[in-house]
């Protein structure tokens, strides 16, 4: 690509049709064509899901992960992370955005992630409401506040800021997650099954004391009501069919097929949010 690009990594798997979905959601976005995507493909993905990625129209490339070293996406993720910051100098990137496989963006949502880390000094940014904190928000628009909690959802990183997370890429992490987060984060609040990823990630900021941005009213939101930590309904049909249905989709049945995982906020992803960014004194 012609000048600079921020990197956007999709780590995906077996859920072409939510893949595609999201793919559909981040070309509707202002600003998608100045990014440049890299889809983490990872062991044991579905043939449609490559066939998706192959099909997407803006400037991309496909990352593909024949093994992983432990189960679940965590292996995928870092290495996604530490790809981008190798590429990062030569891409003349600023940001790092992961936006996984089910998570649906609006209009904004990059236009809003860049207002944010251009005012803000925080480790990380999500578009996506914070689950790990049970207020509710006035729906004020320019609205950001401060949080403690990292979530994997929607989010983006200042290049340098990976830095300290690609240190923890390393094959002594993947071997035993517990024993290395009870090394390296002896004094973490988290529980000692929380290790994959996110978890790692979590304790990285909560161990340097830093903090993420969230928005009162979310540009984005996680929409997976199947997958391999949520054992929900998946459609059935074509590939098709199953866009389709899960383009009709209401909050209800998602919640439903989510079963014991029904979490599901959905939010306005084509309404244009105000373009000026404000820190909410009042909620920190």
């Amino acid at each position: 690509m012609r000048g600079s690009a921020n990197i956007v990594l999709i780590p995906c798997w077996r859920r072409a049709d939510f893949l595609s979905v999201t793919l559909r959601r981040i070309a509707r976005a202002e600003k998608a064509h100045r990014q440049y995507y890299v889809f983490l493909i990872d062991e044991g993905h579905a043939d449609e899901v490559m066939q998706v990625a192959r099909q997407f129209p803006l400037a991309s490339e496909i990352v593909a992960n024949e093994t992983r070293p432990m189960r679940g996406n965590s292996f995928n993720i870092l290495n996604g992370f530490a790809y981008a910051r190798r590429i990062a100098p030569s891409m003349k990137s600023r940001l790092v955005y992961l936006i996984e496989e089910d998570i649906w963006i609006g209009r904004d949502f990059f236009t809003f992630h860049e207002a944010v880390q251009s005012r803000f000094n925080c480790f990380f940014v999500s578009a996506v409401r914070n689950q790990n904190d049970a207020r509710t928000f006035p729906p004020r628009r320019s609205l950001v506040y401060f949080h403690h909690a990292y979530q994997s959802l929607g989010v983006s990183f200042r290049v340098e800021a990976l830095d300290a997370i690609v240190t923890h890429h390393r094959p002594n992490f993947y071997a035993d997650p517990a024993a290395y987060a009870a090394q390296h984060f002896p004094n973490s609040s988290l529980a000692a099954g929380f290790v994959e990823q996110d978890g790692l990630i979590h304790r990285i900021v909560e161990k340097d004391h830093l903090r993420g941005a969230y928005p009162f009213v979310p540009r984005a939101y996680h929409a997976g009501f199947v997958g391999y930590n949520r054992p929900g309904r998946a459609f059935g049909g074509t590939l098709p069919e199953r866009i389709a249905k899960l383009e009709r989709l209401t909050d209800a049945e998602a919640n439903r097929r989510a079963l014991l995982f029904g979490d599901i906020h959905r939010c306005d992803l084509d309404k244009r949010h105000a373009p000026s960014i404000s820190l909410a004194r009042d909620a920190p």
